[in-house]
C-alpha cells in the first residue's frame, strides 16, 4: 500500500461520495423542523474548520493520523490514543453497514437474510481493500460525473412530477438560530462531516501533499450543497412532519415520482445509494487496516482481513435489535460520546499540543 500514489482530483472524488455515504439516506437535522438546510450550512462550515486542524497536522508531521499522534503524545499515550482510533474506524464501517442493510431489507430484499447481505457486501470491500486503494479511487472518478447526471435528473424528476412545495421550508429561523446551531453540533457536524477524519490515513498518499486542504475543502462544499439540497427537496415534498417520520425519506420520495412512463425508480435509487455506501464503510475499513499497520509496524495487514471482516458483520448484525434501536444508539451514544471526541475534540486538542512540540504549526 505504500507505494501507492493517489491524485488530487480523485482525492476530491473520494471525499465527496464518501459525505453522500449514508448521510443522503436520512434528512439530516430534521430536528431543525424547516431549517434542515441551514443546519446544514452549519456542520459544513465548522467541517471546514476540522479539515483545517486534519490538514494542518498533516503538512507539519508529514505522516498519518497514528504517526503524529505518537509523535506528539508519546509512544504509550499516543498508542492508547491510536488504538481507540482504529476500534472507531471499525465500528462506523459496521454502523454504516447496518444502516444499508436497513434500506436493503425495507426496499428490495426483504426476504434475504440479514446474515447473508452483510456477509456479502463486507467481503466485497475486504477482497477491495486487499486490491489496494488505487483501484477504488479510480472508481470513484468515474463515478462521480455518474451521479452528478443523476442528481440533476432526480431535482427535475422532482420537479415535473408535481411533487414540489417550497413553502413547507418556510418560515425560516422562526424559532430564531439557536436551535439549528444546536442540532448542528449535536448531530450533523459529527454525521457526517467530520467522519473525514478517516482521511487524515490517506492523506500521506497524495502525490501533490499541498492540494490536501483545497481539495477537502472543495469536496466538502460539493457534498454539502447536494445534501442541503435533497434535504429541501425531501422536506418541500413529505413536509416536516412526515419527513420526521420516514425511516429513509430519499427512497420514499424516489417512490412518489410518477411521471409518464417514468415511476417504480426505487430499485435503482437503492442500487445507487449502496454504491455510495459501498465508498463510504471502504474508507473506514482502510482507515482501521492503514491505522493498525502504522501502530504495529506490520508489512501487510491481509492477513487480518478475515478477522476484521467477522468484527464488522457481527457488529452491524448486533448493532441495535431493530433498526429504531439502531438509530436511537447513533443519536444518543455514537455521534455525541464517540464521533465528537474522536472527530472534534481530540483533533482540537491535538493540534493546540502541537504548538508546544515546534516553534511552527506549518512546517515547512
Amino acid at each position: 500500500m505504500d507505494e501507492q500514489r493517489i491524485y488530487p482530483y480523485q482525492l476530491f472524488s473520494l471525499i465527496f461520495v464518501f459525505e453522500l455515504g449514508s448521510a443522503v439516506l436520512f434528512a439530516l437535522g430534521i430536528q431543525a423542523k424547516q431549517d434542515i438546510w441551514i443546519v446544514v450550512i452549519f456542520s459544513y462550515l465548522g467541517s471546514v474548520i476540522m479539515a483545517f486542524i486534519y490538514t494542518r497536522l498533516y503538512y507539519k508531521y508529514k505522516c498519518d493520523l497514528v504517526e503524529y499522534l505518537i509523535k506528539i503524545w508519546g509512544r504509550y499515550v499516543g498508542s492508547v490514543i491510536s488504538t481507540v482510533y482504529i476500534i472507531y474506524f471499525f465500528i462506523l464501517a459496521a454502523i454504516v453497514t447496518r444502516n444499508f442493510l436497513e434500506l436493503l431489507k425495507t426496499a428490495i430484499l426483504k426476504n434475504t437474510p440479514s446474515s447473508i447481505i452483510v456477509l456479502m457486501g463486507v467481503g466485497l470491500i475486504a477482497y477491495a481493500i486487499a486490491l489496494g486503494i488505487e483501484c477504488v479511487v479510480r472508481v470513484s472518478v468515474v463515478y462521480v460525473p455518474i451521479i452528478a447526471i443523476i442528481l440533476i435528473v432526480q431535482y427535475l424528476l422532482f420537479f415535473y412530477s408535481g411533487l414540489v412545495d417550497f413553502s413547507s421550508i418556510l418560515p425560516v429561523l422562526e424559532n430564531g438560530i439557536i436551535v439549528p446551531l444546536k442540532v448542528a453540533y449535536r448531530i450533523t457536524l459529527g454525521f457526517p462531516f467530520t467522519e473525514i477524519i478517516a482521511f487524515t490515513t490517506i492523506y500521506p498518499m497524495l502525490a501533490k501533499p499541498k492540494k490536501a486542504f483545497k481539495m477537502t475543502f472543495l469536496a466538502l462544499t460539493a457534498a454539502s450543497v447536494v445534501i442541503s439540497l435533497n434535504d429541501i427537496f425531501i422536506v418541500s415534498i413529505l413536509g416536516v412532519n412526515e419527513t420526521a417520520r420516514a425511516s429513509f425519506p430519499l427512497y420514499v420520495v424516489v417512490t412518489m415520482i410518477k411521471l409518464g412512463l417514468l415511476e417504480n425508480l426505487d430499485a435503482i435509487a437503492v442500487i445507487i445509494l449502496v454504491l455510495n455506501g459501498f465508498f463510504k464503510v471502504y474508507v473506514f475499513y482502510y482507515a482501521g487496516v492503514e491505522s493498525l499497520k502504522k501502530l504495529f509496524k506490520f508489512e501487510d495487514c491481509k492477513f487480518l482481513l478475515v478477522p476484521i471482516s467477522v468484527f464488522i458483520v457481527a457488529f452491524a448484525l448486533f448493532y441495535g435489535r431493530n433498526y429504531t434501536e439502531h438509530i436511537e444508539l447513533g443519536l444518543r451514544l455514537v455521534i455525541p460520546y464517540v464521533q465528537l471526541p474522536l472527530q472534534v475534540f481530540i483533533p482540537i486538542v491535538t493540534f493546540i499540543a502541537s504548538w508546544f512540540r515546534s516553534p511552527s504549526i506549518y512546517g515547512k
